[in-house]
């Protein structure tokens, strides 16, 4: 490495000689790079002075840095525009960031929610559910889903939430995304009700089906009889006046058997 400084910044005590900061130096291919230098002053046995110097690349923190600096705007782009409620809590319940749809649900804005607990934006029943799920999180080391419901001043809104670990090498925290589906609960409640209602209709109609054949049943029973005995009492006065009857009384001895005849075609197509 070709030690030449070509630019930076650092500090010079001006007592003891002690340098510390950053600058950018050259490689022997003469590429620069920025490294992390340190330099102390001292007087060798001949009393001439001379200095230590320690140097460090940091070429990877500092690309590392630029990268988080870039890929800032592009996150909270995404987390704006989410159309999902996110937010990460550390393991004391405390949450550590929210997007703004999140830190809308519990009215207030994202710098507001940071720093509060469960037990600080809803209703102690509410609050205790929701950190007993984030304690089966942190235990569990697992994600899980679950449909929270809260009470809010126009209703109770329904939440399909799924919750998971994000592990870091200092800290423990959790991570949450939450869908709005309160216009997907009612649908399904008013299909449920719906189909309550079609069961007890059918069961309805049933009972009047029924009702309707022993109504049936019992009606062509009770007409069967009557034919019967028509069409017998037809069939003796034709077998006994068989040789004195004239026209007209045959005449009206034929519409009595086809009315009987007719009468037993009906309560069939009564009973089919």
């Amino acid at each position: 490495v070709d030690i030449h400084n070509t630019g930076g910044t650092g500090m010079v005590h001006a007592w003891t000689g002690h340098f510390r900061g950053e600058l950018i130096m050259l490689r022997a291919d003469g590429t620069p790079f920025p490294a992390d230098v340190s330099s102390t002053r001292f007087t060798d046995d001949s009393g001439q002075e001379r200095a230590v110097i320690f140097f460090h690349d940091v070429s990877d923190r500092r690309q590392a840095e630029k990268t988080f600096q870039e890929s800032q705007p592009l996150f909270r782009s995404f987390m704006n525009s989410n159309p999902a409620a996110s937010y990460i809590k550390d393991d004391k319940g405390h949450y550590v960031y929210a997007n703004p749809l999140a830190a809308q649900v519990s009215s207030l804005n994202h710098h507001e929610v940071v720093g509060k607990t469960d037990a600080d934006l809803w209703p102690a029943d509410t609050a205790k559910k929701l950190q007993r799920q984030g304690t089966a999180v942190f235990e569990r080391n697992i994600a899980i889903q679950a449909v929270e419901s809260v009470k809010r001043e126009n209703g109770t809104h329904h939440w399909l939430t799924l919750k998971f670990p994000i592990a870091l090498p200092d800290r423990r925290l959790l991570g949450g995304v939450s869908m709005d589906i309160t216009e997907r609960k009612q649908a399904q409640e008013e299909i449920e009700w719906s189909n309550k209602i079609l069961k007890q209709h059918v069961s309805e109609l049933s009972d009047l089906n029924q009702e309707l054949e022993s109504f049936s049943y019992s009606v062509s029973h009770d007409l069967r009889a009557p034919r019967r005995h028509i069409r017998g009492f037809v069939e003796l006065l034709h077998k006994h006046l068989a040789t004195t009857l004239d026209d007209e009384s045959q005449h009206y001895i034929d519409i009595l058997t086809k009315s009987a005849t007719r009468m037993e075609q009906l309560i069939d197509d009564l009973l089919s």
